[in-house]
């Protein structure tokens, strides 16, 4: 890997696809708005399709919401951040460009490089800069936020395991 050969680079992509498989299987099986994983080789994933038979979605970016859609579809990005934190997931690189927007339904794609906020020293640092991307790309359509207050909510509730499921709370002592 270090020295990048044609074999390293193969290991590498090999590594990419296994932990993006991975990381959708654990997203989907929580019921995230991601692709459903379908199957895998060493070079490729196979997802769900998102879109119809003529066109597929559109990423974020490519959309001009109204107010009212731009806060529906800001508050299902948040929610899918904090439903990520809730499997240990950030994704580390999230975007007008890594969200798809289809019938007015959120899909979070393109997640090679996300963490584990267990496992990364810079796992703060990385939600911070998603919520961040996020919330200067909706501000554009009039959503008015706290990045920082956003981000450090999350972190916390997150620190002290107070982001549990809604479904998941029947049943369990608080």
């Amino acid at each position: 890997l270090e020295k990048k050969t044609r074999f390293g680079r193969q290991v590498q992509g090999a590594l990419w696809v296994s932990r993006e498989w991975e990381t959708l299987r654990a997203l989907s099986d929580a019921g995230l708005p991601v692709p459903r994983p379908i199957a895998r080789t060493e070079d490729a994933i196979l997802m769900g399709y998102v879109g119809d038979l003529e066109l597929a979605a559109p990423q974020l970016r490519s959309v001009r919401p109204d107010a009212v859609e731009a806060r529906d579809l800001f508050d299902q990005v948040l929610r899918a951040i904090e439903r990520m934190l809730y499997v240990n997931v950030i994704h580390g690189d999230l975007s007008a460009y890594n969200l798809l927007v289809w019938d007015g339904r959120v899909t979070v794609i393109d997640l090679p490089q996300a963490i584990d906020p267990r496992k990364n020293r810079h796992a703060h640092a990385l939600l911070e800069r998603d919520v961040r991307r996020i919330c200067e790309h909706f501000q554009r359509f009039g959503v008015r936020s706290s990045p920082d207050r956003l981000a450090a909510d999350l972190w916390t509730a997150w620190q002290f395991a107070d982001l549990v499921p809604e479904e998941l709370r029947t049943g369990i002592e608080m």
